[in-house]
């Protein structure tokens, strides 16, 4: 990544954490919305109450 945009490799590296901050809460926030709106599958409700 730092040779394509022709930055250090310190800069690359953040820029990589970034990356991967965002799409874990995107993945995050999409899965929680998902359940709140399809609601939650019988598997995972059957063994939540149990």
């Amino acid at each position: 990544m730092s040779l394509w945009l022709d930055i250090s490799a310190l800069k690359a590296f953040v820029a990589n954490l970034g990356l991967l901050a965002f799409f874990f809460v995107y993945a995050v926030g999409f899965t929680w919305a998902f359940d709140k709106v399809f609601g939650l599958p019988a598997s995972a409700v059957a063994r939540r109450e149990g």
